[in-house]
């Protein structure tokens, strides 16, 4: 018996230096990330005028400039420590705040893993002081001493993760980290009107934004930033309730997007990402916008600090509302008024095709999937021909023959009657008219199979014989190799050909009528804004992309009707009370068709 014992690794705390470069790892992902944690802190100190001095794309040096408050001589040294901070001093603090910053951690972070320099200066000082550091510590080896700078702070880092150069190897090239700085600051001068900001590249002038205080100018900026078409077609948004008030614009169903690129969403002015507000945008979006396009906005909601928790992850991106229900009807009526007031906005129609399902009440994952699933459809009528095709019926023995027309009623989804342009099956049953949504009925059977084959590690695949080249944005193309294992996990087989265009050999067999580019093109772009998103995530922004087959208005009824079973067979798990069941088909009774032509029928054949 062997009674030696093993040899084991004591319990220890760790220096503070590595705690320091453990936690960068949350808040410095890159350059970007620096420069957004110091424009944050210029925002605390109240700052009119933020000047952001990039070289080399943030690898080399990031230089941030306010005319802030400064900071006091005996602070200085505090600021660079880990967990000091003047935003919070008590739990009641953390739970209402209204700074941006208020974790501590961002400065301590910054100076762990770069070569970093602070020179501040109050109004009450005589002179500012500097202080330095030359080797990643923030605790020794630093310098201290008085220097000339006005009133405010400016922030140098140099050689971001010189001491950990494993972290320095998975930087992008100058251009990529340098487009990431800029959507920081362009995010950041969208919601913060009343401060100028200035960005610089290798001593040129990128953005030179001065103070837009007048609606005017505000629209100036936001052209300047984003697009001047969506400025032309945009829609002021105002609105004020007893908690909550929302401000700014939004794109009309006349403007749409091939990407997510033009999405701005604030809370208290901090930019964020939630899946309750997402959810009420695309609950009114998806019935105005086809298949493939998204809606552009910049919105800013306001709400007493207490009601949401911002304390959710290092980055801040995240939030928590107490009040979730009620965030989300005040976000979606908002959207519905602003958009009601636009006479191109085929949604508010009295065609019951167009009537919107209230919002769940819970944002559970299960549900949350058929949501995303069922976003960007266009579920109405407007703009189509809406002939009736209803071919006669073959005397095959898969066909219906005249007897069971009975029981065929008594089923859920009843007799085909005929195929409505663009995507709708009519059918008659015991319950009344029935109008089945082919489009989203495809692209769901697509998404739960696609998950299904995830979850299975066992996609199919339909390799080209051809291989499709695909020209998209240079943007999206840059980087997409690092993106290789999440786009192989989904089942395609995509490679960079040109800094501009990507050659696709293989794709899931679910993709069969849809159109690639639109596919690649959302693939790249999820992938980008979000690098961590999986496939369950992935699967169902890419699903809605399914189109129907060609084929579908020569048809037969007979082959209708085998298309109807296919579907009760496919969907019995929401024949039952389900909270997506009608965006899949709805039931009319034959009182709500007579509601729709405003007829009584009875009191019709009375008058006779």
């Amino acid at each position: 018996m062997n009674t030696t014992e093993p040899i084991r690794i004591p319990i220890r705390q760790l220096p503070v230096q590595l705690a320091n470069q453990i936690a960068a790892g949350e808040v410095v992902e890159r350059p970007a990330s620096i420069v957004k944690e110091l424009i944050e802190n210029s925002l605390d100190a109240g700052a009119a005028y933020i000047e952001v001095d990039i070289q080399k794309g943030g690898l080399q040096q990031i230089k941030i400039r306010d005319d802030g408050h400064g900071i006091p001589e005996q602070e200085i040294k505090l600021a660079v420590q880990a967990h000091c901070t003047s935003k919070i001093s008590s739990f009641d603090d953390l739970i209402a705040i209204e700074s941006m910053g208020f974790r501590g951690e961002a400065l301590a972070s910054i100076v762990s893993i770069s070569r970093f320099e602070i020179t501040s200066r109050t109004v009450s000082q005589e002179m500012a002081w500097r202080w330095s550091n030359s080797s990643g510590d923030n605790t020794s080896s630093y310098q201290f001493e008085p220097a000339s700078h006005p009133v405010g702070s400016s922030m140098v880092v140099r050689d971001i993760f010189y001491n950990t150069m494993a972290r320095r190897k998975f930087l992008r090239s100058e251009r990529t980290e340098f487009r990431h700085i800029e959507d920081v600051v362009k995010r950041i001068a969208l919601s913060r009107f009343d401060i100028e900001f200035v960005l610089k590249h290798n001593q040129r002038v990128v953005y030179r934004l001065p103070l837009a205080l007048t609606a005017d100018l505000k629209i100036k900026r936001i052209e300047k930033l984003l697009d001047k078409k969506f400025v032309q077609q945009a829609l002021q948004v105002s609105y004020q309730a007893s908690q909550l008030s929302m401000t700014g614009w939004l794109s009309n169903a006349d403007y749409s997007r091939g990407q997510t690129d033009m999405q701005y969403f604030y809370v208290n002015g901090r930019i964020i990402k939630d899946k309750v507000i997402s959810h009420a945008l695309r609950q009114v979006y998806q019935a105005v916008l086809p298949p493939g396009r998204f809606p552009a906005y910049v919105l800013n909601l306001k709400i007493d600090p207490q009601q949401v928790d911002v304390n959710v992850h290092p980055t801040k991106h995240e939030v928590r509302f107490r009040q979730m229900r009620l965030v989300h009807d005040f976000v979606n009526h908002v959207i519905q008024d602003s958009l009601s007031k636009t006479k191109s906005n085929p949604l508010y129609t009295d065609n019951v095709f167009d009537k919107q399902e209230q919002p769940v009440t819970e944002y559970q994952s299960s549900q949350y999937n058929m949501a995303e699933s069922s976003a960007g459809y266009s579920g109405v009528l407007h703009g189509h021909s809406s002939s009736i095709v209803a071919n006669p019926v073959s005397h095959s023995k898969s066909y219906i023959q005249e007897t069971q027309v009975a029981s065929l009623q008594q089923s859920l989804l009843g007799t085909a009657v005929g195929f409505c342009q663009p995507y709708y099956l009519i059918s008659q049953s015991q319950q009344g008219m029935i109008i089945v949504h082919l489009l989203r009925v495809a692209q769901h059977q697509a998404e739960q199979q696609w998950l299904q084959q995830l979850k299975a590690q066992t996609i199919e695949t339909k390799p080209f014989i051809f291989p499709l080249s695909i020209e998209l944005d240079e943007q999206l193309c840059d980087g997409e190799d690092s993106y290789q294992d999440a786009i192989k996990s989904l089942g395609f087989d995509l490679s960079l050909q040109t800094k501009n265009t990507v050659v696709l050999r293989a794709a899931p067999t679910v993709l069969q009528h849809c159109s690639y580019q639109a596919v690649i093109t959302q693939l790249l772009t999820s992938l980008k804004l979000e690098e961590t998103i999986d496939g369950v995530t992935l699967i169902p922004l890419l699903s809605r992309f399914v189109q129907l087959d060609e084929q579908s208005e020569s048809k037969t009824l007979g082959e209708w009707q085998q298309h109807l079973y296919d579907i009760e067979k496919t969907f019995a798990n929401l024949c039952v009370e389900h909270p997506y069941k009608n965006k899949l088909w709805r039931v009319l009774s034959i009182a709500e068709v007579n509601k729709l032509f405003q007829a009584n029928v009875s009191a019709k054949l009375v008058d006779e």
